[in-house]
């Protein structure tokens, strides 16, 4: 075959290919959402002579089309890879991997949004806390990149866990970061593992004065569980398993949600969650303003109130043995203002318990 015939082939083959390509990215079904992600996709934009002028169209079919792109996700783990592992990238859109675990890089650390966090808490103290509650204590849950990021860029854990410490001097401090190792976080994901956490569970009573006077079973629901860092890096080589830890105390327990302002029933592990775009949301329903767990064992044992994050979910379930009533209150999603509408805290016990991400980044903090 000559030359000018196998030049021929190799462009008309391109072309094909992309004359394909093309086609499927055009009358391909969209999703509207991706759940490796965790977010909405892109919608194509209104076509107008105004969005065309102002150069909005061109800005938001870029978007649209980055979204929609055919193999999206087969072409973003070639990307990732690549930066990774053949130009010798620390992290790829701030995600990095080591010893079998994704993680994310947190840094820098901003004094600021310490401070915001500092001012939060202090606010809700001084408002509602100061001649009501009995015992204010306060603890900080590291992420996981302080056990993997020695060689990156990341936070002085012990100096900022100690500074913020030293900005709510009201709380009793409760510290928790020695009890832990990359091992009791998911691999694919941000969060803790529960079965891993009991020790975490047996200190923060311990500091409130209490001890843990349960035993528990686990149950293994799920073992391909792709955590968030999983589907921003498309790295899924690397899965996890969920574990759910049982006891007499959390059989019994009632939660109620107040989310929309009116009581809604829910149950301490909220199983279809383990199909959802985030199985995380197991432990009590994930992402909820206010939630209130009764345990009518525990009848005289007294009320616990947790200001917390997305950490809280798995770890709440392992002090239901100990209190008639534990309070969550996710300040996030709903205002302090509107919390005490719902929350009586004469007498009881109040834990802040935040991780260092969303103290750093304490914007989020209403």
């Amino acid at each position: 075959m000559n030359k000018n015939i196998k030049n021929k082939i190799t462009v008309f083959l391109f072309a094909l290919f992309i004359l394909a390509f093309s086609l499927s990215a055009i009358f391909m079904e969209k999703d509207r959402y991706t759940k490796s992600e965790r977010r909405a996709l892109a919608e194509f934009p209104e076509i107008s002579g105004e969005s065309i002028l102002s150069g909005e169209f061109s800005s938001e079919f870029e978007k649209y089309a980055t979204d929609n792109f055919p193999l999206r996700d087969v072409f973003r783990k070639i990307k990732n890879s690549s930066e990774l592992y053949i130009f010798g990238k620390q992290d790829t859109n701030g995600l990095y991997l080591k010893d079998g675990h994704i993680s994310k890089i947190e840094y820098p650390e901003s004094e600021k949004m310490m401070e915001n966090a500092a001012n939060r808490i202090t606010a809700i103290y001084e408002t509602y806390l100061k001649d009501t509650a009995e015992n204010i204590y306060v603890s900080v849950i590291p992420d996981k990149g302080k056990f993997l990021a020695e060689d990156k860029l990341s936070l002085d854990y012990e100096g900022f866990e100690e500074r913020f410490l030293e900005k709510v001097p009201f709380a009793t401090p409760i510290t928790i970061s020695d009890l832990l190792t990359k091992d009791d976080y998911y691999k694919t994901d941000s969060h803790w593992r529960q079965e891993k956490i009991i020790p975490v569970a047996e200190r923060l009573l311990s500091g409130m004065g209490k001890s843990l006077t349960e035993s528990f079973t686990e149950n293994k629901v799920k073992d391909d569980f792709y955590g968030v860092y999983a589907g921003q890096s498309a790295f899924y080589s690397i899965k996890d398993e969920i574990v759910l830890l049982e006891s007499e105390s959390i059989k019994g327990a009632t939660v109620t949600s107040y989310d929309t302002g009116k009581p809604v029933k829910k149950a301490v592990y909220t199983m279809d969650e383990l199909e959802s775009a985030d199985p995380y949301e197991v432990y009590l329903s994930g992402a909820d303003a206010l939630l209130v767990i009764e345990n009518p064992a525990s009848v005289g044992k007294g009320h616990l109130v947790i200001f917390r994050d997305s950490f809280t979910s798995s770890l709440a379930p392992l002090l239901i043995s100990e209190y008639e009533k534990i309070t969550l209150a996710d300040t996030r999603y709903i205002a302090p203002s509107l919390v005490v509408n719902f929350v009586d805290f004469e007498g009881a016990d109040v834990l802040f318990l935040y991780s260092t991400s969303i103290i750093n980044n304490s914007g989020m903090l209403k």
